[in-house]
């Protein structure tokens, strides 16, 4: 996500697969596009996520990394400001997240989400058993 003060310009996204290192790259550069702007007028990246120190060596020239837990506060406050709470379904990993009005988030509020409630998320039904 490419951003300017308070305002999203674009963001990209990338099936990840067996190459985090291209999806990446793909992703900046679907970001750029949307966005209208050359990777010259990027100021700075900031990675995160379960690669991110994969792709922090990238001549994507990645400046800061940061966990997800502190990336989901920050994104949820981006996005509402009065958020407290915000829980991420990612494709290995599920965590809830509370954080104060400044995004920081103490150790004891970051949860690992089990699968049994993941399952309440899930847009499928799940078989029912019988007897």
């Amino acid at each position: 996500m490419l951003v300017r003060g308070k305002e999203i310009l674009g963001y990209g996204s990338a099936a990840t697969g067996f190459d985090a290192v291209n999806a990446a790259q793909e992703a900046l550069t679907r970001a750029l596009e949307a966005a209208k702007v050359s990777r010259d007028d990027v100021a700075g990246i900031v990675s995160t996520g379960i690669f991110r120190d994969v792709v922090k060596a990238l001549p994507i020239a990645v400046q800061r990394t940061v966990p997800e837990y502190m990336a989901d506060a920050k994104g949820a406050l981006f996005l509402n400001k009065n958020s407290r709470t915000v829980i991420d379904i990612g494709a290995n990993v599920h965590k809830a997240v509370h954080y104060d009005k400044d995004g920081k988030s103490p150790p004891t509020s970051f949860k690992t989400i089990s699968a049994l409630m993941v399952s309440a998320f899930s847009t499928r039904p799940w078989p029912r058993r019988s007897g």
